[in-house]
């Protein structure tokens, strides 16, 4: 009798420290974001890539669309680039939207190919991860060359955020957007860019 008082006692004291941890470590997240966005410069008016479709090819085994996509930073250069092939016949980019401090943060988050005109959310578990490409060293290089060391320390925080890279509950408002490719012609450089209030165009340069 006494063993099993021992065993709840045991199981509801655990049961307290996970909820003091995670409440814990899901309001160190909440503060360390909401300083990092106060450093970071929002980048709702930024370029975010300019892009080159090559075309489709058609076969038995199924389509496969080449692009080529380069990563562009806060000053307009490249610090990145992406070239290969997706499995469809259009093609589709997301970014995570994050507003924080009544500033808008947009981040590449994924390339992949579709064989509809239609979105279909389980298409995008497939395709190419961007992030790897503009967050290095606890870095995001999306704030630019001329950014300080804070800045982009700041920005790379708030982008594990918005993509999800932090396991806690999400308290400030996170958005996908979804960019459409399939009106792009082959052979034609095209921009994507934001206009402000968390939208997105594509331009063709």
């Amino acid at each position: 009798m006494l063993k099993k008082r021992n065993l709840e006692i045991f199981i509801v004291n655990s049961l307290i420290f996970l909820l003091f941890f995670a409440a814990t470590y899901n309001l160190y997240i909440y503060t360390v974001c909401r300083f990092s966005a106060s450093y970071a410069v929002s980048n709702d008016m930024d370029e975010y890539m300019r892009i080159k479709i090559y075309g489709t090819s058609y076969s038995s085994e199924g389509n496969t669309i080449s692009a080529n996509f380069s990563l562009i930073d806060s000053g307009g250069n490249e610090i990145a680039q992406l070239e290969r092939s997706w499995s469809g016949s259009y093609l589709t980019v997301e970014f995570c939207m994050l507003n924080v401090n009544h500033k808008t943060f947009i981040f590449p988050k994924k390339i992949y190919g579709r064989d509809s005109f239609f979105y279909y959310s389980d298409e995008s578990k497939k395709g190419s991860v961007l992030e790897k490409y503009y967050n290095d060293n606890q870095q995001c290089l999306l704030a630019g060359y001329n950014s300080t060391e804070k800045i982009r320390n700041s920005l790379y925080r708030l982008s594990h955020y918005a993509l999800g890279k932090y396991y806690c509950i999400k308290f400030m408002n996170c958005t996908k957007l979804i960019v459409d490719l399939s009106n792009c012609e082959n052979e034609v450089f095209y921009s994507i860019k934001g206009i402000g209030s968390g939208k997105l165009k594509i331009q063709e340069l």
